[in-house]
């Protein structure tokens, strides 16, 4: 099969058989009154069913037209090239190269110009659906130069500003360069190539010269960017003095096909190596729950984590499960009981402290501490770390969370037991509005603003509707008790002591109660009949105590904790004054200075 290679060299070949027909370049004859560069790309042909962008570039003092118009007026492009290769579109781009400008010409010029060709390039591959058809590149004398800037400037357009730039050098196939230096001395001497390329067609200015003196430096530091990706690309090189060639062959739509196969495999590439960059970018995180205390063994709840699963799994649009109960139903434990079960479905899983609002914050600033300690350092999250502004980090997370590519992450709100959601209707009597009001807040400002990932939110409270709605009450079932007792106590075969079981009834399916009862018969070597008498005089002695506890299940719970704590400070009474400091911190960080501070001063 005929290479693309013979191709490109073929058209070089008529375009210069288009020049000998004149004996001259249509540029060398100056017309005084052409004052004007048309600029931009413009459409010479469309071609029919095209499958290549031939694209051609001007060079010093040429002119979008007349560059490649003969004095007979035969267009080379128009006349010529279109008929011998119906299935190309055919791109004409001009610029202002005029060396007589009062500006001048310099080579961060140069560098501009090819921007603006890679700009006007993809926008009207953009706008005709055509961003991964091949591109063939002609250029004469110092377009060569800008082609070379353009295709740098493509290659480096990857994750930073621009990425769609980089469509260009991706499409590229083969570049013909007719007239262009390669290479030159140092100093000056590439300038004077450049320069002496340009006098062949038209006297140069000397202030062209002295530009390029001038920055042949960056010229050159700037070609040698070319040098890595050059071999990317089929080159081919012409020059005034070849013979006359001979005419196309009718094969040229074969070497067409050629292009637009090694180009297609080439993006095919890209998109993979695009996936693979953005499922292992910098936005998966290794799996942990250390800001959340666990239980070893979860029992029953298995229809409410199906439940989870059908809606948190099914789908990357945003999802949001309010999982409602009372305290101590489990809430907590069966959003860490999905979790872990299906942590490697989510390229990340973030556990918030809800319980208020500057909790809240410090639980996104442990999530910034995570992704910078295990993702690539987005500088927005580094930044607002360092300024240590905890309202900054809470935007850096949600912002990191928003990433287009980062749509598989879940979060755990817990505890949002306070909230302050317009229209809701507060049914808690004075004295309960009074004690927890400084802790209610709106808790959605706080999720990210986009259409993916997944949030869980724990609550007691029956306001929260911010999504679908899982609901958490009594164990139904003696045997689900009976389970919770066995695995708490490491006791088997409960269900065949009655008081075990007069046990459970008592603490009427009460997660928390039943694994409260079932931690002190694991430490306290006592019998369930024996617990069962203490359970009940600890619940007398609460009724007499705090009458305003009126919630069955708030009795039943604080009575078996108070059973534990009576336990613990028979014991050892420091430390039970230690779980009272910790009880105050609630769920804060406690550090290591105030309990060194605490045992020196006693």
């Amino acid at each position: 099969m005929p290479s693309i290679s013979k191709f490109i060299s073929k058209i070089g070949l008529r375009e210069r058989r288009s020049h000998r027909s004149t004996q001259e370049s249509p540029s060398t004859a100056p017309d005084p009154a052409l004052d004007r560069h048309p600029q931009g790309l413009d459409v010479v042909s469309e071609g029919t069913n095209p499958v290549v962008d031939i694209v051609v570039i001007h060079g010093l003092d040429g002119h979008r037209e007349k560059t490649w118009t003969a004095k007979n007026g035969v267009h080379w492009l128009r006349d010529l090239l279109r008929v011998d290769i119906p299935e190309a579109r055919i791109l004409a781009w001009g610029y202002d190269a005029n060396t007589h400008a009062v500006s001048g010409t310099c080579c961060s010029f140069l560098y501009d110009h090819a921007r603006t060709l890679v700009s006007d390039l993809n926008r009207r591959r953009k706008l005709t659906d055509s961003s991964e058809r091949p591109i063939i590149f002609i250029a004469h004398s110092l377009g060569g130069i800008v082609v070379k800037s353009a295709l740098i400037h493509s290659d480096a357009a990857r994750q930073g500003a621009l990425p769609e730039h980089r469509s260009i050098k991706l499409s590229t196939y083969g570049i013909l360069f007719m007239g262009t230096p390669h290479q030159g001395g140092n100093g000056v001497q590439l300038g004077r190539i450049l320069t002496n390329v340009a006098s062949v067609f038209v006297p140069a200015d000397d202030r062209l010269l002295k530009h390029l003196e001038r920055d042949s430096e960056w010229l050159l530091q700037q070609l040698g960017q070319y040098g890595p990706i050059s071999s990317e690309f089929v080159t081919k090189f012409a020059y005034e003095n070849y013979k006359t060639p001979i005419a196309l062959g009718k094969q040229i739509m074969i070497m067409v096909k050629e292009a637009e196969a090694v180009i297609r495999a080439r993006w095919e590439a890209e998109r993979r190596a695009e996936n693979a960059r953005g499922n292992e970018m910098q936005f998966s995180l290794g799996f942990s729950l250390s800001e959340v205390n666990e239980v070893n063994h979860f029992v029953a709840r298995q229809e409410q984590l199906i439940q989870l699963q059908g809606i948190l799994t099914a789908s990357r649009d945003r999802r949001i499960v309010v999982i409602h109960g009372l305290g101590g139903m489990g809430k907590t434990q069966l959003a860490i009981a999905f979790t872990k079960q299906n942590h490697e479905s989510f390229s990340a899983v973030f556990w918030m402290n809800a319980t208020d609002e500057e909790t809240l914050k410090r639980s996104f600033l442990r999530a910034a501490d995570r992704i910078l300690q295990d993702c690539f350092p987005f500088p927005y999250l580094a930044h607002a770390v360092a300024d240590s502004d905890m309202d900054e980090i809470v935007k850096a997370v949600k912002r990191w969370l928003s990433e287009r590519k980062n749509n598989q992450w879940l979060i755990i709100f817990d505890n949002y037991d306070h909230p302050s959601l317009g229209g809701n209707t507060d049914r808690r009597n004075s004295w309960q509005r009074d004690s927890i009001a400084s802790k209610e807040y709106d808790i959605r400002p706080f999720f990210p603003q986009t259409h993916h990932g997944a949030i869980i939110i724990t609550t007691r409270s029956s306001t929260v509707k911010l999504g679908q709605t899982v609901r958490l009450g009594k164990l139904k079932q003696i045997e689900d008790s009976l389970s919770i007792l066995e695995s708490t106590s490491n006791r088997e075969r409960l269900e065949e002591d009655p008081a075990a079981v007069d046990l459970a009834q008592e603490l009427d399916g009460l997660p928390l109660a039943l694994a409260t009862a079932g931690a002190y018969l694991d430490q306290v070597a006592m019998s369930c009949t024996e617990y069962l008498k203490l359970y009940k005089e600890s619940w007398g002695r609460l009724l007499e105590s705090s009458p305003r506890l009126v919630s069955y299940e708030d009795r039943a719970m604080y009575s078996t904790w108070n059973i534990s704590y009576q336990n613990v400070e028979k014991r050892n009474k420091s430390s039970a004054m230690l779980l009272r400091l910790w009880a105050y911190f609630d769920h804060d960080d406690l550090w290591y200075e105030l309990l060194c501070g605490a045992d020196e001063s006693a």
